[in-house]
């Protein structure tokens, strides 16, 4: 096996050069030739382990950069959400105090309009009671009435039995008439006592 010269490796130097290699008939020695190929495998070996030592190394920093990046990403991706999560936030915040503004003065409008229905029922029963009162007034008063009529009709009746028993004794004569019959008409009623005022609204129930 002859060794090829020009298969040397660019910038190296052979053996030979430096007197390592002894000579042989038509070339060099087989076992020297192959103990420097032996050294040049071993050192090649050497540095193709450390080339992927650092092939290695740089495809680990890769890997975590790319790691970083999407770290960094997903952190500006969720500070993103975050900002918008805030403004929904902000903006349902505003509409709550909006809404419980409104329900404050819903809540007044209605305190108010308790306040009126109660304040209104109470006149519905005081006028109730009003009404009440007046018609047992006017039931009292019918009654009276009732009873000076009957009175009335009683004297009356008296009265008329009176002057017919008048004209019965006194003399008949031509010269002297008989006395007419006084005529008695009924009295105008007068209610002394005056009935309680009651209000323009309540008119409507006693006529």
């Amino acid at each position: 096996m002859k060794f090829n010269m020009t298969n040397l490796p660019k910038g190296s130097v052979p053996m030979a050069e430096y007197g390592m290699f002894k000579t042989a008939m038509r070339g060099f020695r087989k076992e020297d030739v192959l103990a420097y190929i032996d050294e040049l495998m071993a050192e090649k070996t050497k540095e193709s382990e450390s080339f992927q030592a650092q092939i290695a190394q740089l495809e680990s920093q890769l890997a975590e950069a790319k790691v970083q990046k999407a770290a960094v990403e997903e952190n500006e991706r969720l500070t993103t959400e975050v900002a918008q999560l805030k403004n929904q936030i902000a903006q349902l915040t505003e509409q709550l105090t909006d809404t419980a503004a409104k329900l404050e003065e819903m809540q007044g409008a209605s305190d108010a309009a308790h306040a009126r229905d109660a304040e209104l029922s109470e006149q519905l029963e005081q006028s109730h009671q009003a009404i009440s009162a007046l018609w047992e007034e006017k039931a009292v008063l019918q009654n009276e009435i009732d009873n000076t009529k009957a009175a009335f009709v009683q004297l009356r009746e008296v009265g008329e039995e009176f002057c017919r028993q008048v004209t019965a004794l006194l003399p008949q004569t031509e010269e002297t008439p008989a006395a007419p019959a006084v005529p008695i008409t009924e009295p105008p009623l007068v209610i002394t006592e005056e009935p309680r005022a009651v209000d323009k609204p309540m008119e409507r129930w006693l006529f």
